[in-house]
């Protein structure tokens, strides 16, 4: 497992969400460096769901069709 993605999901569990969504997408990139679509995939729709909870419907929405 990605170590940002990890730290993602401590910030989120902290309260801290900017530093939260910094990790998600830092752990997508990684990733996509890494041709790793499945997790690309997977830390998109976590990014996804994370934004949906924080009100920004339409960022997400641009995440889930990817």
């Amino acid at each position: 497992m990605n170590i940002n993605f990890e730290a993602a999901i401590q910030y989120i569990n902290l309260g801290n969400y900017e530093a939260a969504e910094k990790h998600l997408n830092k752990a997508i990139d990684e990733e996509k460096e890494k041709h790793n679509e499945s997790a690309v995939a997977e830390y998109r729709c976590v990014l996804a769901e994370f934004l949906v909870n924080l009100g920004r419907k339409q960022e997400a929405r641009g995440l889930f069709d990817k």
